[in-house]
């Protein structure tokens, strides 16, 4: 009796009860959303592995970590107590496997009673390797070219390997790293740059976190340039003779410095005769001299010897040659005019004396 008495109670009026009982329920609901907030996080997404497992294929870098909680808890998160991973130290062999990604929070944010955490993606699909270690031979990358009349003439990378650490199918492939750029752009003297290695993907790691030193070894350009028609000095010549031929061109090739070379006029007394050891008339094989600068090296070299001859000189025949080289060298019209002009300063002359 005393059951149905409060069966009666409880049934009395219940859609009024019940309706209560929502609007109660609602309260509560909208009360804790009130109280409720959210922050979303992208955090890097690491590899845990201390089995010998290594990562052989692409996974996502980064993760969406969304934490629920009261207002006051989420504000005390930070971004940097939030961390994600993939934990490979249960896998035993190569393979594809589905690994789930697990959230790490720090110590503050664990005694955060209320506080949800919602990861996105919560797995990711990965293939794995055994993990193996070889040395790989490292080479430079040059950019630019030196300065005008320079040249790269060696570079030298220490050390020259460098041990690389990942999945055994792509350390197997790896047969060459190169560095970060070094330039040399507009350089006239060494290059020493300290770099690192720009190739290992996103899977292979260097075992030992070493520094890499690039020397790039600048020379100057050596060229060679031809010289043509180059006079012959006629030195020491004694007084009261002349020399024939009166010139004598030869040719030679010198090699130097593209800096000084393609500059360098070659002085008259570059190549010469010395007569002061012939005192008399006659023809001689005379010996052409040399002399260069120790800079350049003579590549293709002008005659050793000439044939010459040394002549007595006639001072009427000196007149007449004279002469003639100067009609040679004028036109009829200009030694009219020249005549008219000596017949003019003449007679200026003859005016004034009288």
């Amino acid at each position: 009796m005393k059951i149905k008495e409060v069966f009666n109670r409880i049934t009395e009026n219940w859609p009024v009860k019940a309706s209560c009982f929502l609007m109660a329920l609602c309260l509560y609901v909208f009360y804790t959303l009130s109280i409720q907030d959210s922050k979303t996080f992208t955090v890097p997404l690491t590899i845990q592995s201390k089995n010998g497992i290594a990562v052989a294929g692409n996974y996502p870098k980064r993760v969406r970590v969304t934490l629920k909680g009261k207002t006051e808890d989420i504000a005390s998160v930070r971004e940097s107590e939030v961390s994600a991973y993939l934990d490979l130290n249960y896998l035993a062999s190569d393979g594809t496997y589905k690994l789930p990604v697990l959230v790490d929070l720090s110590q503050q944010a664990l005694l955060l009673e209320t506080l949800e955490v919602h990861v996105s993606p919560q797995e990711v699909s990965l293939k794995v390797e055994e993990e193996i270690s070889a040395y790989v031979p490292v080479t430079a990358l040059i950019k630019g070219t030196p300065a005008h009349g320079y040249e790269l003439a060696e570079t030298i990378v220490e050390p020259d390997e460098v041990l690389v650490k990942g999945p055994r199918s792509q350390v197997l492939n790896c047969t060459r790293l190169q560095t970060q750029a070094v330039s040399i752009k507009n350089a006239n003297s060494d290059v020493v740059k300290t770099v690192k290695p720009d190739n290992l993907g996103s899977t292979l790691h260097l075992a030992e976190n070493k520094e890499l030193t690039v020397k790039a070894l600048i020379v100057p350009s050596i060229y060679t340039r031809r010289f043509d028609n180059y006079a012959v000095y006629y030195a020491n010549v004694p007084d009261g003779f002349s020399v024939y031929p009166p010139n004598i061109n030869v040719s030679f090739v010198l090699k130097g410095r593209v800096a000084d070379l393609e500059k360098y006029n070659p002085p008259s007394s570059s190549l010469y005769i010395d007569f002061s050891e012939f005192k008399e008339t006659g023809s001689y094989e005379a010996k052409i001299t040399a002399a260069f600068p120790q800079a350049y090296e003579v590549v293709e070299a002008p005659p050793l010897k000439a044939t010459v001859e040394l002549r007595k000189i006639d001072s009427n025949a000196e007149f007449e040659q004279k002469i003639e080289d100067i009609i040679e060298s004028q036109t009829p019209e200009e030694l009219l005019q020249n005549g008219a002009e000596e017949i003019q300063e003449q007679d200026e002359s003859g005016v004034e004396s009288q």
